[in-house]
Parts: structure tokens; C-alpha cells; sequence
């Protein structure tokens, strides 16, 4: 929730919200306040135009009883409104039946509003003071009504009743369009997004997309794309420098090997036979590395297990053998054909194997098994693998008490990201018994076994046998 709270989206939603309410309130309480004076305003005019109505009569009449015409009588007849016209003394000369003045006179203005409550409660009066002119003596004329009987009051009553029903939809459709026009404004963003997330080391030359952004935007899209040239600049230094010096290693550590052979035995040369395999075989697992890089799976291009898995183990022999361990290859009747390079397969495999024969005691063997459609299976007689550990040994340079003998920690990540790049996966379980078990699934090659290269045809017509200690099992 805390996250959702810092999104962009809702911020622009929370933001939009909170203006367009505080709008409508704005917006309600200056039409509030301004349809308030025009009510004021209509309602003097009102009191005033009655009272100089009511003096026009009186004057008519001569001073005489005054005598309402039809259409004002029922306004003052029942107490809705009341008049009285007086002198300065405030003596009555006619009234609609109010025995004095409604508002104390003051002689030097000849025009004044009033309003007063009422005792019991009721809605109060609002009213007018308004000099006759030319009259002489002064003759004021009274008028007043009661503040709900006045038709502007109602009005802006119901006016505010009304509007205030109408600014609810309103704000309503107003969110919603919102909302519509952020999620179309954004649109840009969430590409540029789904195309960063796809930006990696198999993709290092992939930039986002400049066509379609809006200007705010567009110049933050252009210094990624940028920082990303200056990345895979680096990057391809890095790994071309790590391949580079990979490859020049290989020779002098041959050549060491070599002489480490025709020495005579000495204390210590076992030891150092053993740091030369280990320092071969990371020499190995850099090329391997970099090489995974360029990784590319043609159409058509396809890899029997079982090859795969005999070639591995032919090839290992020597290494096994020289430590007291054997190879088992078991291999399925029928091809066991995936999309993807040999070559690359191969190397994981050999990875994964070199692993197994590491750990497994001396006298014991490591298993290849291949299994229909797509499986390949490496398990060993080591000390097996915590559950806790099963997916930190993926990661590059991760060691664990597996590695402890000195490992880089980089075999376990060059075979996860060749499985990945064949569309497989790698599940770590224990062996029956005590030790680690590899299975690699791969998705089916699906064009058929003619596409496979000659390499894994020439494996289907292999018999069982044994070679330099690997055992292959149909």
C-alpha cells in the first residue's frame, strides 16, 4: 500500500482529485457569495420599489385612507408584509394595521434598510425607510416583509439546493475524464518501461523508443538512451578484454602443464598439477562466459542429449579417471532432439558435469541420464545441496560449501544462462542415498530429427560401451 501511496499514477489521480474538489468548492462558495449579494441587492430594489409604490398611492389619495390595488393587497393582508406611512414623529397617516414604526427615523437620511427578529421565533423581517420627496412636512414610508417571503431569497435557496446535486455528477465525470486523459498521456511512459525491462546483457544495444514522446519527456528518454550507448560501450571493453585475456592464458597454462608432465615427481607436484587443472578450467568458464554473450539459436539448428551427453562424458574421462572416478551415461532409445547449439550445450554440460565430479567421493560414479522427450539429468554421491542454497548457486561468483575448494563461482551461472537462452530451466534436488541432482528440461525440438546436426545422428547408431571409463547405458 505505502507504495502505491508514492506511484506516479496515483499522485496524478490524488493530485487532480484534491484540485478538482478544491475547485468546486472554490467555484460553489464565489457563486455563493455573489448570487448572496445579487439576492441583497434584488431584495432592496424590491422593498424600495414598493415603497415608493405605496407613497405614489398615498399621495394619489390625498392623504386620505389608502386603498391597495388588487395585485399588492394579498402581500399585505395577512401579514406577509406590513407598511406604514408616517410623519417625521413618527405619527401615523396610514399602515396595514401596525400601530407604529417598524424602524426608528433619522431625519438626515432619506433612505435606509433595515431587518429585526421576531419574538417568537419566526423568520425576520427585512425592510425599508424611505423619505417621500418633495413632501412637506417629510413624509416617510415604511415597508418591510418577511425574509422567506421575499422571491430572490427562494430563489437562491433553490438555486443552491440544485446546484449543489448538479456539482456531484460533475466532479464524477470530471475525475473520470481525468483519469482517461492520464492513462492516454502516460501511454508513452509505460512502453518506455516494458522496453527498459528488456534491456539486458543479451540486449545491451536496445534503446527506448524517442517516437511518440511527449517533449517533457522526451529529453529524459534521450539522456537513458545516452547513459545506455556509454554503458554498452563499457560493457563490450569489459567482456572483449575478459575473452581477450582468457584466450592468452590458455597457452602459457598448456605449456605449463606440459612441463609439469615430464618433471620428475617432487613434493608438491600433485598439489600444483591440481592448481593448474583448476586454473585451466577458469580460464574455461571465462571464455564460456563471454562467449554466452553472442549466444544466438538458429532456425533448425537442433542437439541430441544423448550426443550431447556421451560427448561430454568421452571427454571428461581422462579427468575422472585420473581421480578415481567413473562416468555413467544412460541414454534413451529415441533421439532426444531441442532447438539450439551444440556447441554452447555442450560447454553447460560440461560445466555441470565438471561440478558433479569434483564433489562426488573417489570410487564413485557420475550419472548422465537422458530421458524422453527433452531431460538431461546429472547426479552425483557429493554432499548435496541445502534447499536454502538451491537458487543462490545461479548467481555469478556465489560460493558455497560446494565451492570451498577454490571455485570462481562462475560454472553454476554460465549453465543457468545457457539453459535460459534454450528456453529450459534447471531443477536442484537431492539424490536417494546422499548427493546432488541436475535435471535441465528443455522445450522439444518440433521441426523434426532431419534439421539435427550430423553430430546427433551419428549418436543415435552409438552402442553401449565403455570408454575410458564411461559407461553408456541404453
Amino acid at each position: 500500500m505505502k507504495r502505491y501511496f508514492r506511484s506516479l499514477w496515483f499522485r496524478l489521480i490524488f493530485g487532480l482529485s484534491l484540485g478538482s474538489v478544491a475547485a468546486v468548492l472554490v467555484a460553489s462558495a464565489f457563486l455563493y457569495v455573489r448570487f448572496k449579494n445579487v439576492s441583497d441587492e434584488s431584495r432592496e430594489r424590491t422593498l424600495q420599489g414598493q415603497a415608493k409604490l405605496i407613497g405614489h398611492l398615498f399621495q394619489q389619495a390625498g392623504g386620505r385612507d389608502l386603498v391597495l390595488p388588487d395585485t399588492m393587497a394579498p402581500y399585505y393582508g395577512d401579514g406577509t408584509g406590513k407598511y406604514a406611512v408616517l410623519f417625521e414623529d413618527e405619527r401615523l397617516l396610514a399602515s396595514s394595521g401596525v400601530s407604529h414604526a417598524f424602524h426608528p427615523i433619522d431625519p438626515d437620511v432619506s433612505r435606509e434598510f433595515f431587518s429585526y427578529a421576531q419574538s417568537d421565533g419566526k423568520p425576520p423581517y427585512h425592510g425599508i425607510s424611505l423619505k417621500l420627496p418633495g413632501s412637506s412636512p417629510p413624509i416617510w414610508v415604511q415597508v418591510a416583509f418577511k425574509d422567506n417571503e421575499v422571491i430572490f431569497d427562494s430563489v437562491l435557496e433553490e438555486f443552491v439546493i440544485d446546484i449543489a446535486w448538479i456539482w456531484l455528477p460533475f466532479v464524477g465525470i470530471l475525475l473520470i475524464i481525468n483519469m482517461i486523459v492520464i492513462k492516454i498521456s502516460l501511454k508513452p511512459l509505460v512502453a518506455a518501461s516494458a522496453q527498459a525491462s528488456r534491456i539486458g546483457p543479451s540486449a545491451v544495444s536496445q534503446r527506448l523508443t524517442e517516437t511518440g514522446m511527449p517533449d517533457e519527456v522526451l529529453s529524459l528518454v534521450r539522456a537513458i538512451n545516452h547513459a545506455l550507448d556509454r554503458l554498452e560501450e563499457g560493457y563490450n571493453k569489459q567482456k572483449a578484454f575478459i575473452a581477450d585475456a582468457a584466450h592468452e592464458l590458455r597457452t602459457p597454462i598448456a605449456i605449463m602443464t606440459t612441463h609439469m608432465d615430464i618433471l620428475p615427481n617432487f613434493e608438491g607436484k600433485a598439489a600444483l598439477k591440481e592448481e593448474l587443472g583448476g586454473l585451466k578450467r577458469l580460464v574455461n568458464q571465462l571464455l564460456d562466459n563471454a562467449r554466452i554473450e553472442g549466444l544466438t539459436i538458429n532456425p533448425g539448428e537442433a542437439a541430441d542429449l544423448n550426443a550431447l551427453a556421451f560427448g561430454v562424458a568421452a571427454f571428461l574421462a581422462p579427468c575422472a579417471i585420473h581421480r578415481g572416478k567413473t562416468i555413467e551415461v544412460s541414454r534413451t532409445r529415441r533421439p532426444a532432439l531441442v532447438n539450439g547449439s551444440y556447441d554452447y550445450l555442450f560447454r553447460a554440460v560440461r560445466n555441470l558435469v565438471e561440478n558433479s565430479i569434483e564433489h562426488t567421493p573417489a570410487g564413485t560414479a557420475v550419472l548422465i541420464a537422458v530421458e524422453h522427450p527433452a531431460t538431461l539429468t546429472v547426479s552425483d554421491h557429493g554432499p548435496g545441496i541445502p534447499l536454502a542454497e538451491r537458487e543462490a548457486i545461479f548467481q555469478r561468483f556465489w560460493q558455497g560449501r560446494r565451492d570451498r575448494g577454490g571455485g570462481a563461482g562462475l560454472g553454476m551461472a554460465i549453465i543457468s544462462r545457457t539453459v535460459a537462452a534454450h528456453g529450459g530451466s534447471i531443477e536442484v534436488g537431492e539424490r536417494e542415498g546422499g548427493g546432488a541432482t541436475f535435471a535441465v528440461t528443455f522445450p522439444p525440438f518440433v521441426k523434426g530429427f532431419a534439421d539435427a546436426p550430423a553430430a546427433a545422428k551419428a549418436a543415435r547408431n552409438t552402442g553401449p560401451g565403455k570408454i575410458a571409463g564411461v559407461f553408456a547405458k541404453p
